[in-house]
């Protein structure tokens, strides 16, 4: 019993050795992983996940950290882990590019349809925020085909080669690739399913059409240039994520915005599932819709009509 003891209290102290360690070497490792340093090894991802992990412990919001863990789970073929990070970055920077492109790929690696389909409503969302983002265009062509949306994987495909050089030996297999969708559709699929109804103008299921209002107290601390943001989240807390976002140059109040499914963050977390929202809008100096001081903000709590449209208007009235 006494050896057993020992042998315990000696395993927890080199637990607690290279947990300090880890600690201590988490920026370091952090700036070479981000620099795409090739020395990196298993070792090192292992000890900065570790390092990384008490440095959320202790500061949860930071999004960049949960990114940075997401891609070392993943690099340690953590998948389940990876997920679970990407998705705790987003709840506090849902309009990251990277962090969702680095999300999609995540599900794409599960190999499983569920994911899949999770995955292609992430990159439509990249692409809604970044319309010129050949990478998403380019992975989301490949997934639609994978799902059976010829449609939209003949879309992307026609949008990737406009970006492609006519000299790039890429120009012939894209064009090869429309060839091949375009004989396989039927008049069915040029009718264009659902799946790519987030491009739609057109929203599906609850929507909230939103008047943003500028208190007059606040006109002068409006910022020169910056961003509006427009979200919906559960009004209770308990999720932080928001159910749909709108992201937009800044201009002239007041102004109407409509938020819908079309603008949620993932496929399985919707607008349509809740009754009663947060509604925030949030004047922002640059494109992090994460909170911070000297943005303005206004913000309400709206129950939303069973199905269809609901009205809301939101004053910013308050500098952060």
């Amino acid at each position: 019993g006494v050896g057993a003891g020992v042998y315990w209290q000696a395993n927890q102290i080199k637990q607690v050795s290279q947990w300090q360690v880890a600690k201590a070497q988490t920026s370091k490792l952090g700036e070479r992983i981000l620099k795409g340093d090739e020395n990196i090894g298993l070792n090192d991802l292992q000890a900065f996940a570790l390092g990384l992990r008490s440095r959320l412990a202790a500061k949860p919001e930071d999004a960049i950290g949960w990114m940075l863990l997401g891609r070392v789970s993943g690099a340690l073929n953590r998948i389940d882990s990876s997920i679970a990070a990407f998705e705790k970055s987003l709840q506090y920077d849902p309009t990251n590019t990277g962090t969702l492109t680095s999300y999609a790929q995540a599900l794409l690696m599960t190999g499983q349809e569920e994911a899949t389909t999770q995955a292609k409503g992430v990159l439509l969302r990249i692409l809604q925020l970044e319309p010129d983002n050949t990478t998403a265009m380019g992975v989301l062509a490949v997934v639609a085909s994978q799902l059976g949306d010829k449609a939209l994987a003949l879309v992307n495909w026609q949008k990737l080669q406009r970006f492609v050089p006519q000299n790039d030996p890429n120009y012939a297999s894209i064009s090869q690739r429309i060839v091949e969708l375009t004989a396989q559709m039927t008049p069915r699929d040029l009718l264009v399913p659902e799946s790519t109804s987030v491009l739609s103008a057109q929203p599906s299921g609850k929507s909230v059409l939103v008047t943003v209002n500028l208190s007059p107290a606040l006109v002068d601390k409006l910022p020169a240039t910056g961003f509006l943001f427009v979200f919906a989240q559960q009004s209770s807390g308990e999720v932080r994520m928001p159910a749909a976002v709108q992201k937009m140059p800044l201009s002239a109040f007041p102004l109407q915005v409509i938020l819908s499914d079309a603008n949620a963050m993932l496929a399985n977390y919707t607008l349509s599932q809740l009754e009663q929202i947060k509604l925030v809008a949030r004047v922002s100096m640059d494109e992090n819709v994460a909170q911070a001081p000297g943005e303005l903000q206004g913000q309400i709590v709206l129950n939303l009509q069973p199905e269809g449209e609901s009205l809301g208007t939101v004053t910013i009235d308050k500098e952060l």
